[in-house]
């Protein structure tokens, strides 16, 4: 039952990213949350894409655009099935997205056709600026969550334990650390004797220090993503 939701959702959601910026995978993610919640909403929200794709003969009067919706649906075949979509996926797909973008602003007057054309751009680059500030943001974050225990215990005991709690994912659609984190800092220290471990809050990283054995310094990161916190 997942899996036709999951393909025609991730569809739109390609096709809105290539048209709109990638913030409208967040969008998708949200109304995906509602689907799960909901099963009877996601038939309602499917039946104006389906009513769309019943309609596309209306501007599909040349076998190009039927090439262009094949390379759509075939570079995203591995792809379409899973539980979340993602830019990297869909730089092939979001070619096939202009291109038939193009064709149907072609049959419109041209009034119309620039309009739309210059929206959507403006629409790209407000997307495009936000996204960067996003990842100039996860760049500070996890300059910051490297170099501060760095400073602060370096060099080594002879065995030390850092627990990190709430340790930042992703800011907006920019990536911090989903995973890595333990393999940064031993590049950083180049230390065997370091032992990174991470928990989502202060409590459980408490309980996790009384079963570890050495030296252990927990490590807290507040809701802007900044050390707040750290305690031996």
């Amino acid at each position: 039952m997942a899996l036709p939701f999951n393909s025609i959702g991730n569809s739109m959601g390609y096709i809105a990213m290539s048209l709109f910026g990638p913030n409208a995978a967040t969008f998708f993610w949200n109304l995906r949350e509602l689907v799960k919640a909901n099963p009877i909403a996601g038939i309602v929200l499917v039946f104006p894409f389906v009513l769309i794709l019943s309609r596309i003969r209306k501007f599909a009067l040349d076998k190009s655009v039927w090439f262009w919706i094949s390379v759509f649906i075939f570079s995203l075949i591995p792809y379409l099935g899973l539980g979340n979509i993602a830019e990297r996926y869909g730089y092939i797909a979001s070619s096939a997205v202009a291109t038939i973008a193009v064709i149907v602003l072609g049959r419109f007057k041209k009034i119309v056709a620039i309009t739309i054309f210059f929206l959507l751009l403006w629409l790209n680059w407000r997307e495009l600026r936000v996204v960067e500030s996003q990842w100039e943001e996860a760049s500070v974050i996890a300059q910051n969550v490297l170099e501060t225990p760095r400073k602060l215990y370096f060099p080594l005991g002879d065995r030390t334990n850092l627990v990190f709690v709430g340790v930042p994912e992703r800011v907006g659609r920019a990536w911090v650390f989903p995973v890595g984190l333990s393999d940064a800092l031993y590049h950083m220290f180049n230390d065997d004797r370091l032992r990174v471990y991470t928990t989502g809050t202060k409590n459980e990283g408490i309980r996790l220090k009384k079963d570890l054995s050495g030296v252990t310094h927990i490590v807290v990161f507040d809701k802007n993503y900044e050390i707040a916190e750290i305690f031996e």
